[in-house]
C-alpha cells in the first residue's frame, strides 16, 4: 500500500512510501529517516495529533492505503556518560555472550504494552537485553513491567523490574526489587505485595547506585 508522509514542522511536500500493512510503524520510521541519515529511533510518526506506537503494525495503528501522515525528528543527543557507565558495569560484573532468541527493544515494548524511555532503550541495547544480576537469560516482559535482573540460589530468588506505567506510585520507569517470587509475573501482581521495595528512580539511578555499592545491585539480599 502507499502512504504519504510530510514533515510536520516545515510542512514540506509529502513523500510517498510503498509499505505492507503488516510492517511495523518502526519500519516506516526507518524509511522516513533514511533520507536525512537519521535512525528510525529519531523519528516519530503522527496521524493528526496522535503519535503512532512504534511496535504496532501499520494496520493495527489504523494506517491504510493512501493514508496521510506527518513526522517529526527527536533532537536526542547520545548520552555518552551513561553509555560509558553501562559498559563499565558490564566489565565489573560479567558480559555474557548474546543469548539465543534475544528480543529486540520493539518486541519487549510490545509485550509490555508501553514505550520505553531512551535511557532504558540504550541500556537494553548495550546489554543485549540480557538480565544482569546473576542468571544469563534474556529480559522478561509482561503487562506493564520489564524484568531486567534475576538471581536464584538454593531456594532463594530475587529480581529487579521496571514499573513502566507508575502502577506502584513512585514514577513511570522506577525500578523495584522483589524477592521470593519466580516466573516474572505481570505488574498487577506487585500491587500491595510486601515482597517488593523501591530500588531506584530509573535506570540511570540504578546504574549509579551499582557503582556506589561497589558493584552490587541495590537491595540485593544474597550473593552467588
Amino acid at each position: 500500500m502507499k502512504v504519504f508522509v510530510r514533515n510536520a514542522v516545515s510542512g514540506s511536500s509529502s513523500q510517498e512510501f510503498e509499505v505492507k500493512a503488516s510492517q511495523r510503524v518502526h519500519d516506516l520510521q526507518g524509511l522516513v529517516g533514511l533520507a536525512d541519515l537519521r535512525p528510525a529511533d529519531d523519528v516519530r510518526l503522527l496521524r493528526g495529533d496522535e503519535i503512532l506506537e512504534e511496535w504496532q503494525s501499520l494496520e493495527a495503528a489504523g494506517v491504510s492505503d493512501g493514508a496521510e501522515l506527518s513526522y517529526v525528528f527527536l533532537n536526542v543527543e547520545p548520552d555518552h556518560e551513561f553509555e560509558v557507565m553501562v559498559t563499565r558495569m558490564k566489565d565489573l560484573w560479567h558480559d555474557p555472550e548474546i543469548v539465543d532468541n534475544t528480543p529486540s527493544v520493539l518486541d519487549l515494548e510490545a509485550k509490555c504494552g508501553a514505550s520505553f524511555p531512551d535511557s532504558l532503550k540504550t541500556y537494553l541495547r548495550l546489554t543485549n537485553a540480557t538480565m544482569r544480576a546473576g542468571d544469563e537469560v534474556v529480559c522478561e516482559a509482561a503487562s506493564g513491567v520489564l524484568y531486567i535482573g534475576e538471581c536464584h540460589f538454593c531456594r532463594e530468588s530475587e529480581c529487579w523490574f521496571v514499573d513502566l506505567n507508575n502502577t506502584l506510585g513512585e514514577g513511570a520507569s522506577s525500578i523495584w526489587h522483589g524477592h521470593g517470587v519466580c516466573n516474572s509475573p505481570p505488574m498487577d501482581f506487585w500491587v500491595g505485595h510486601n515482597n517488593c521495595s523501591l530500588a531506584a528512580t530509573d535506570i540511570k539511578d540504578l546504574i549509579s547506585k551499582f557503582f556506589e555499592n561497589a558493584g552490587r545491585w541495590p537491595c540485593r539480599r544474597f550473593d552467588i
